[in-house]
C-alpha cells in the first residue's frame, strides 16, 4: 500500500537523498505541467527504496529534504515479465505500463521468430532509453524501487536463469490451473506474433492468459495484471 504522503505529493527521483538535486527533466515537470514553485511540498526517492519529504527551492539543487529518510524493503516475491517487441509498437510504451503496474524485472526477448532484432549497439541504446522511461513511470506511479531492465535475452537464457518462467501461449494450460493449489507463478514470457518455435516451447511450460488471441503488447499488460493479482 502506498504511504498517504506519497499519494498526496509528487515524487521525484534523485541520486543522493543526503544531498538531493533535481534533474532538469524533473524540474521541468514539477514547475511546468504541475505548476509547482519554491516552498511547495514534494517527495524525493533514490529508486532503491528510500524516500523523504521535501520542498522545492529556488537554488541550484531545486529541492531540500524536510524530514527523515524512510526505507521501504523490497518485496520477497520478484515478478518478471519478458516480452518480444513487434513492429509498430514501441517497447518504451510496454515498459512504461509494466512499471506502473508493479513488475520488478522487465526485459526484452530475442526469439527465433522475432521481427525486430538487436545488435549490441542498438540494444545498448534501447536499454539506456528504457531506464529513462522506467524512472519517469516510477515517479508517475509513486514507485520507490526502480524495476530492473533486462535483455535482450533468448528463451534459453531466460529459462536457464529463471527456471520457473512460463511461456504465454493460447495452447497452454489455463493460468489458474497452471498455478496449482499452492504455487505462485512469478515469471511470464511473451513471444512474437508468430508464436514460439518448437525448440523454444520445449524449454518451459506453456500457460494461457485470459482472453482470446492477444496482441503482443496486450499480452504483456495482461501478464502483469495476472501476476500482481495472485
Amino acid at each position: 500500500m502506498i504511504d498517504p504522503t506519497l499519494r498526496r505529493f509528487p515524487l521525484a527521483y534523485v541520486e543522493d537523498l543526503s544531498a538531493p538535486v533535481l534533474s532538469a527533466s524533473s524540474r521541468r515537470h514539477l514547475t511546468g505541467p504541475l505548476r509547482l514553485g519554491p516552498g511547495d511540498p514534494v517527495n524525493v526517492a533514490d529508486g532503491l527504496g528510500g524516500w523523504a519529504p521535501a520542498v522545492l527551492t529556488d537554488d541550484d539543487a531545486g529541492v531540500a529534504v524536510t524530514g527523515p529518510v524512510v526505507m521501504t524493503p523490497p518485496s520477497s516475491v520478484v515478478l518478471t515479465v519478458m516480452f518480444t517487441p513487434t513492429k509498430g509498437v514501441k517497447p518504451e510504451w510496454v515498459v512504461q505500463k509494466l512499471t506502473e503496474l508493479g513488475i520488478d524485472r522487465i526485459g526484452i526477448l530475442q526469439t527465433e521468430r522475432s521481427v525486430v532484432s538487436y545488435d549490441r549497439g542498438r540494444a545498448e541504446r534501447l536499454l539506456r532509453k528504457l531506464q529513462t522511461v522506467v524512472t519517469e513511470a516510477c515517479q508517475q506511479s509513486r514507485r520507490l524501487i526502480r524495476p530492473e531492465i533486462l535483455g535482450p535475452k533468448s528463451v534459453q537464457e531466460l529459462v536457464s536463469q529463471n527456471p520457473e518462467t512460463r511461456l504465454c501461449d493460447p495452447a497452454g494450460d489455463v493460468f489458474k490451473t497452471a498455478m496449482g493449489s499452492d504455487s505462485l507463478i512469478t515469471s511470464l514470457a511473451i513471444g512474437p506474433e508468430g508464436g514460439w518455435s518448437p525448440a523454444e516451447a520445449e524449454h518451459a511450460r506453456l500457460v494461457a492468459l485470459p482472453g482470446g488471441i492477444l496482441r503482443a503488447e496486450t499480452a504483456a499488460i495482461t501478464a502483469a495484471v495476472v501476476l500482481v493479482s495472485q
